[in-house]
C-alpha cells in the first residue's frame, strides 16, 4: 500500500513538472519555431527509449537464470 502511494505521488510530481516545463518552453520559443521545438523535444525524449531498452537488455541478459540476489552483480 505504501508503494502504491509513492507511485501516485511521484506520478503527480512528474506530471506537474512536465506542465511547467512545457509552458516555459512555449513561452520562450518564438511562435514560428514551436513546431520544430516540440518535434526536437519529442525526438530526444522518446528517441532514447529504444536505446535504453537495448542497453538494459544487454546489461541484464543472462541474469534470469541466476537467483535474484545476484542479478545486479
Amino acid at each position: 500500500m505504501v508503494l502504491a502511494a509513492i507511485f501516485i505521488f511521484t506520478g503527480a510530481g512528474v506530471t506537474g513538472c512536465n506542465v511547467h516545463v512545457i509552458s516555459v518552453r512555449q513561452a520562450l520559443t518564438p511562435a514560428r519555431f514551436l513546431g520544430r521545438m516540440t518535434s526536437i523535444y519529442r525526438l530526444l525524449t522518446y528517441g532514447v527509449i529504444p536505446i535504453a531498452a537495448l542497453r538494459t537488455t544487454q546489461r541484464f541478459s543472462g541474469t534470469m537464470d541466476r537467483p535474484a540476489s545476484h542479478a545486479l552483480d
